[in-house]
């Protein structure tokens, strides 16, 4: 019942201590944040932290473009150019993929009214 919950707790005590810990060697830091947001956003697919789809669907594409956003700043650090626009426009990418997906998805769900109960 928990295990979103859970998760998000240690993620966010994982997160803060990875990134004061591995300052020294930002290529292994950005990684195992990357991998953090992964398994989050793979937790929610596995386990729909929602009952209701809508907001279920919402939920698991903030997660993907958090995770998405992270591999942004994996290709950055490993890039180590300040005039690279690559994680620039892969930022932007992603943003649009995440954004159109979320439609796509929304839009194949099946629109309801909600039934209401009179006693």
């Amino acid at each position: 019942v928990f295990r979103t919950n859970l998760l998000e707790l240690i993620a966010k005590i994982f997160l803060p201590v990875v990134t004061i810990l591995l300052a020294f060697d930002p290529l292994v830091e950005m990684i195992l944040v990357t991998l953090m947001g992964a398994i989050m956003w793979v937790n929610s697919l596995v386990y729909p932290p929602y009952v209701e789809r809508k907001f279920t669907v919402l939920v698991q594409d903030l997660k993907l473009f958090t995770m998405l956003t992270m591999a942004c700043g994996v290709l950055t650090v490993y890039l180590d150019d300040l005039t690279s626009s690559l994680p620039t426009y892969c930022l932007i990418g992603s943003c649009t993929f995440v954004t159109l997906l979320l439609v796509f998805q929304l839009s194949l769900l099946h629109a309801r009214r909600p039934k209401v109960y009179v006693l």
